[in-house]
């Protein structure tokens, strides 16, 4: 999958919706209806000021994700935000939540993300964010999630804007 700026593989072998995809955001969508479980792989890019180090990355990054209204629809199990050693510039992400928003079995859903936020090598003005996320019943357990998410990073290309 392309879009600008960046470039990625999504996991799951199988054919993947293409929900929205415009020049600076896309998301694909998949689900697995015998379990109820559904996938979605988001991307998106946005202006940044220059940031002047890791931390003030990391910073940046967790007042990004406090901002999220509280609505009372998710309530967090886990969560972790951590440098991705990978890239440089770049900060991964590990949520697990329950979702009372979305019903699956008549009760409230597991909601989980994997994904990371990071400055773009090619302008340090802009932030790109990737993420897989799943949605099941509460009680369904994927134990291949953190390793499609980790190949979901893994596949990230950066390249130069267009102009």
């Amino acid at each position: 999958m392309s879009q600008a700026g960046i470039s990625y593989i999504p996991p799951i072998k199988k054919p993947w919706y293409k929900a929205t995809a415009h020049t600076y955001n896309t998301t694909l969508f998949l689900a697995n209806k015998e379990v109820q479980e559904s996938f979605i792989v988001a991307t998106l890019l946005f202006n940044i000021k220059e940031q002047k180090s890791k931390e003030d990355f990391m910073t940046l990054i967790k007042n990004r994700r406090q901002e999220a209204p509280i609505t009372g629809r998710f309530e967090k199990i886990k969560q972790s935000l951590e440098f991705y050693k990978n890239i440089d510039m770049c900060v991964k992400h590990r949520v697990t939540s329950k979702d009372f928003g979305a019903k699956r079995n008549n009760q409230y859903t597991i909601y989980e993300e994997y994904g990371m936020y990071c400055v773009h090598p090619y302008n340090s003005k802009i932030g790109v964010f990737i993420e897989l996320s799943r949605k099941a019943p509460f009680d369904y357990k994927n134990k291949s999630f953190d390793k499609w998410g980790e190949q979901l990073l893994n596949s990230v290309k950066f390249s130069k804007f267009k102009i």
